[in-house]
């Protein structure tokens, strides 16, 4: 199975016309100084050592592949695409502004050019500093893009920041929770969702979607030593949870599909009413 790769385009030298020819002739790039050279043990001591290796890398098995282009004209866009196996690393020239550049290009083909407005997911988890790195976590997303195809209808088909908003909106609309205490999510070390009840008491719940019966019973462990506490998980970790209530993730996107809100914002999340 090929890797999902993102990479970034927001690199030392660049101009935005420059950018706009990397994203006009689908080229994803890597830059860290101007050598021609596409060795990697080149551009050890500048950063550079270790994103060109793995460019070769999947440039030789193939890779489905996000491309941001920070500073593309200002528009907040993607191109989604594929890098097919055994596709060349070309050292090429690019001109602007009096100055030369040499960067490390890749050709990607069956393009997609994707806005952010669109597609906010794929702007929300993007990894964080850093040039290229593996993105499995959106292989079935960038996938649906690609092919055309919608996702799977299922809860499966949620990215982890979709699940626990899902989730929350379960509860508001449930009426167990009337209003948050905390952003969802982020760097909360043992919760997702801390809110409030009608009766002014604290509302505690942890969203996983962790099919591995030892990262729940940890998750649980923890979970007990919180008041008003909740686990969303899926269905066939239920007997392994007891101490804290349980409330199954596949049940809860069944349940919000019934529903005509909830049913369109669902279809917004899975992007169902594309095209």
């Amino acid at each position: 199975m090929k890797d999902v790769i993102f990479i970034r385009h927001n690199m030392k030298g660049s101009t935005p016309r420059i950018i706009e020819q990397l994203w006009g002739r689908r080229l994803i790039a890597l830059h860290y100084k101007d050598d021609r050279s596409i060795q990697p043990a080149d551009y050890r001591g500048c950063g550079g050592e270790q994103p060109l290796q793995s460019l070769l890398d999947f440039c030789t098995k193939g890779a489905l592949v996000g491309a941001d282009y920070r500073i593309k004209g200002g528009v907040k866009s993607m191109l989604v695409g594929e890098l097919e196996g055994g596709t060349q690393v070309i050292a090429m020239e690019f001109f602007d502004e009096n100055q030369n550049f040499i960067y490390k290009t890749a050709q990607l083909q069956n393009v997609k050019e994707i806005s952010y407005q669109d597609y906010p997911l794929l702007s929300a988890v993007q990894p964080p500093n850093v040039a290229i790195s593996k993105w499995n976590s959106v292989r079935d997303y960038l996938d649906a893009i690609v092919t055309g195809k919608n996702l799977p209808w299922s809860v499966a088909s949620l990215a982890p920041s979709q699940l626990e908003v899902l989730c929350y909106e379960y509860l508001r609309a449930s009426n167990r929770i009337v209003s948050l205490l905390l952003p969802i999510g982020r760097n909360m070390k043992d919760i997702d969702i801390v809110g409030m009840n009608s009766q002014k008491q604290q509302i505690h719940a942890q969203i996983t979607a962790s099919h591995d019966k030892k990262v729940i019973q940890r998750k649980v462990k923890i979970l007990e030593g919180y008041e008003n506490v909740m686990i969303f998980a899926p269905d066939e970790m239920r007997e392994f949870i007891t101490a804290v209530e349980y409330i199954s993730i596949q049940e809860v996107f069944q349940h919000m599909s019934t529903n005509p809100v909830y049913n369109f914002v669902l279809r917004q999340m899975l992007h169902y009413d594309a095209g």
